[in-house]
């Protein structure tokens, strides 16, 4: 289970004035490593900025197949560690976190294994 309270720059907003994050990590179980990966990666380099009171994570969600996250703000660390892991997330099921490739289906973009697609096309999801 993914615990998105030990990350002080979540702040959910639950007017949803000031970010997304009242509506949680908007993407399947199977990205919850990678994003707990990644947020623990910004949590450490954040640490050597003294842990800046500006920086919020404003929306964690999937688009277009792949993990988007949206940040307050961005320098090239906190832009390089987002990017890399969109660019995992569209190597990773988004349902079960095996190896999966994007795929549409049913008109929607997902990261999908082989497995998980068959049960995503009869509507088991």
């Amino acid at each position: 289970m993914l615990d998105l309270g030990k990350y002080y720059f979540i702040k959910p907003d639950p007017t949803l004035k000031n970010n997304l994050m009242a509506l949680g990590a908007e993407c399947g179980e199977g990205w919850h490593p990678l994003l707990e990966r990644t947020l623990d990666k910004l949590l450490e380099y954040l640490e050597t900025l003294n842990f800046p009171d500006d920086f919020q994570i404003l929306q964690i969600k999937e688009k277009w197949g792949t993990l988007d996250i949206y940040a307050s703000y961005y320098d090239s660390i906190i832009d390089r560690i987002i990017e890399e892991a969109g660019s995992e997330s569209a190597r990773t099921c988004e349902f079960c976190g095996m190896p999966g490739t994007v795929e549409k289906i049913n008109g929607w973009y997902k990261t999908i294994c082989s497995k998980c697609k068959i049960e995503y096309e009869y509507g088991y999801w």
